[in-house]
């Protein structure tokens, strides 16, 4: 009695799978962004400055030298219109991202400022 031969697909075939799925991921994944304005004079008038805020290297954030919670963070961001972010140049870039995110979603003008 002849054993049938199972076929498994060819290496090739597999890697040309994995290269679509991969790219299908990246593009749903690549839609989101966060739209940044690079004038640097554009900044809103309002009757209040803008609140400074600071990032430091360790993902910190601090406003007027204290460190903001989380649930600081929020109810300050209730408050505000206009702020400065300053940015340590050693902070990791999800960090950044997460506070920038934050800060577009309340629609805050935001000014960036790096920290040597």
């Amino acid at each position: 009695m002849r054993r049938r031969k199972i076929t498994v697909a060819q290496p090739n075939d597999l890697a040309f799978l994995l290269i679509i799925f991969f790219l299908l991921l990246v593009g749903v994944y690549g839609v989101r962004s966060i739209n940044l304005s690079t004038v640097s004079q554009a900044v809103v008038q309002t009757d209040s400055p803008p609140v400074v805020l600071t990032l430091n290297a360790s993902g910190i954030l601090r406003h007027e030298g204290i460190v903001l919670s989380t649930e600081d963070f929020h109810q300050l961001l209730q408050t505000i219109k206009t702020t400065t972010l300053r940015i340590a140049g050693e902070t990791e870039w999800q960090k950044v991202i997460t506070v920038l995110s934050k800060l577009d979603e309340r629609g805050i003008t935001v000014a960036l400022e790096r920290l040597p």
